[in-house]
C-alpha cells in the first residue's frame, strides 16, 4: 500500500499552527489562503499546492520544508 504524503503534511501544518497559537481563521487571513482550504489541509483531505504551502509557512514563520518533513521547525529569520 503506498502512503501518502497528505497525512505527514496535515500532522505537520496542524503542530506548527499549534505552536504558534493562532486559529485557522488567523492562518487563513495571514496566508491568503482560504479558511475552508486550510482545515483541508489539516484534515488530510488534500495537500496544499506548492504556493500555498510557502504562504502558509510564512504565515507561521516557518521554512517550508518543515511542513513537508516534519523537522523541527527553523524560524525563517534563521534562513
Amino acid at each position: 500500500m503506498e502512503t501518502s504524503s497528505t497525512g505527514w503534511v496535515s500532522a505537520n501544518l496542524r503542530a506548527a499552527r499549534a505552536r504558534s497559537g493562532i486559529t485557522q481563521d488567523e492562518l487563513a487571513h495571514r496566508s491568503g489562503v482560504s479558511a475552508n482550504s486550510i482545515t483541508r489541509f489539516e484534515r488530510g483531505v488534500r495537500d496544499p499546492r506548492v504556493g500555498q504551502l510557502i504562504r502558509i509557512a510564512r504565515a507561521l514563520q516557518v521554512l517550508p520544508s518543515s511542513l513537508i518533513d516534519g523537522a523541527e521547525p527553523a524560524s525563517m529569520d534563521a534562513a
